[in-house]
């Protein structure tokens, strides 16, 4: 779970290097969706909950998009789902390695670890080994939480949503 700015959101998501990400985001009480991004095409597929809160008022239009996926170009989504895919990107508000100061040793999901923080931004747990990932980032001042990365190695295949269950999104502006 993470809490930026006020706002909780919890990330279930399986990232691919290179490639993109499936999972569901959750936007606590604002609603959540299903999102899917392959190479630089991005598919949302939101709750109702979600159009209740962001979808406007405009009933035929969400009546269209309910239970849909709505694919857009990557850029045109901007930062709102840019990082969530990105691994370095989520790590990149801890700044530069050079102001990270190593802190003691720990231990993340049973992996030995080593903690690296900086002061305000949080910190990054990455195992110790002959090829070091990050296992944990621990958010501090407004971004505060945590998110847990594991899976490392595991075949993930990504697919794209249904062409039945897709609406373009540049038929609509975007």
């Amino acid at each position: 779970m993470v809490n930026q700015s006020g706002q909780h959101f919890t990330l279930d998501l399986t990232l691919v290097r290179g490639q993109g990400c499936t999972g569901h985001v959750s936007l606590g009480t604002k609603g959540s969706f299903v999102l899917v991004q392959i190479g630089t095409s991005t598919w949302i597929k939101p709750d109702s909950q979600f159009w209740k809160t962001y979808g406007g008022s405009n009933q035929a239009v969400l009546q269209l998009l309910s239970g849909k996926y709505l694919k857009a170009n990557t850029a045109s989504f901007g930062r709102q789902f840019g990082t969530l895919c990105d691994a370095s990107k989520l790590a990149s508000g801890l700044g530069t390695m050079q102001h990270l100061a190593k802190g003691p040793g720990t231990t993340v999901n049973g992996q030995p670890a080593l903690d690296l923080t900086k002061t305000g931004a949080g910190s990054m747990d990455v195992s110790v080994s002959a090829t070091p990932e990050i296992l944990r980032i621990t958010g501090a001042g407004t971004s505060t939480g945590r998110i847990d990365f594991t899976g490392y190695g595991h075949p993930v295949t990504l697919h794209t949503p249904p062409a039945g269950q897709t609406i373009d999104g540049s038929k609509l502006g975007l």
